[in-house]
Formats: structure tokens, C-alpha cells, sequence
């Protein structure tokens, strides 16, 4: 399985290969918050890891603004503008332990199901704000959001994968042209 980190790294290096413009296309279309990373890493003398830390963050953004409305969204774009002060929705912390264990503080099994939920929470950007139906509802439209970056992760790893192909089937029509003297 690619690491997201080096696929961000190899697309950014692929495009900064192929394309002469490093203005992505899709930045016209109104989305200049997510696609401002790729091209200010682009247009800057930052360092390798720098840009694919742009490129990361990137992708995290898009991850976020493709389920707008949704908790886990807000939350994770509070955390990637590193935002300071309320939560921009507005969401109260709720003593989730405490509405879980109850009068029941001895039962290990609630205890199990305390300490499983709270680790859900802490996966779940902005979980930490949610009582535990709310905090399930979240999840599933994260998993979701997730399973389709991978989908679309998956996609362009094809395509340049073909793209790769082609290009070398190319390559080596072109040297066998030149050797035969063509």
C-alpha cells in the first residue's frame, strides 16, 4: 500500500514534469482555499518535504470541503487553518464517560465500551465534542469521505501508471527510430 505522503510527493513531481503551469486546472472552479497549498509549493523554493507537506494538507483540505456540513469536516479544517478560539460550530463538550458509566462504574464491559468509544473519538477529527450517537453518525460519514479519497487516490495511481507506460513505450519507439537511423 503507497504511503498518501509519497503519492502526494510523486503526483506533484509528475506534474511539475509535465506541465510547464503549475496552476492545477481545477483551481478556476471556485475552490482556491484547497488548491492554494499545491501552488504556492509550487511557485516557492520550498524544500522537498516542505511542498509535500503542502500537498498533504491539501488533500486533508479537500477531504474536508468534500463533506461540508459534517462535524468531522469543520473539525478537521479548524485543525489544518490552525484556527484559535471557539469551535466553528459551535459544538459543546459533552462528559461522554460519564453518560456511558453511570451508576454501572464498576461493570468492565461498560468500561470496555467507555474506553473504545473514547479512542473513536480521538480518530474521528472533532470527535471529542460529540456524545456517542452523534459521535457513530460522524464516523460513518468519515469512513465514507475516506473510502472515496482512496477511490480517487487509486484512480490517478492508474492513470499515471498508464501515463508512465505510454510514455516509455514512446521513448523506446523513439531510440529505436534513432538507431536505425530515422
Amino acid at each position: 500500500m503507497l504511503d498518501p505522503t509519497a503519492l502526494s510527493l510523486f503526483l506533484f513531481s509528475f506534474h511539475t514534469q509535465t506541465n510547464t503551469n503549475p496552476t492545477p486546472p481545477m483551481e478556476n472552479q471556485g475552490n482556491d482555499k484547497t488548491l492554494s497549498f499545491v501552488k504556492t509549493s509550487a511557485t516557492t523554493n520550498a524544500s522537498f518535504l516542505e511542498r509535500g507537506r503542502r500537498i498533504k494538507m491539501a488533500a486533508e483540505m479537500g477531504l474536508a470541503e468534500s463533506s461540508r456540513g459534517r462535524h468531522w469536516s469543520r473539525a478537521l479544517e479548524d485543525r489544518l487553518l490552525r484556527r484559535k478560539g471557539d469551535s466553528a460550530c459551535g459544538c459543546q463538550k459533552e462528559d461522554l464517560v460519564q453518560d456511558l458509566v453511570g451508576e454501572e462504574a464498576g461493570d468492565d464491559e461498560v468500561m470496555e465500551i467507555a474506553r473504545r468509544v473514547r479512542a473513536l473519538q480521538k480518530i474521528v477529527p472533532g470527535g471529542e465534542d460529540l456524545a456517542t450517537d452523534r459521535l457513530f453518525e460522524e464516523t460513518a460519514d468519515y469512513i465514507g469521505a475516506l473510502q472515496r479519497q482512496v477511490n480517487v487516490m487509486r484512480a490517478l495511481t492508474s492513470l499515471l501508471d498508464r501515463l508512465e507506460k505510454e510514455r516509455r513505450f514512446f521513448l523506446s519507439v523513439k531510440k529505436e527510430k534513432r538507431l536505425m537511423g530515422e
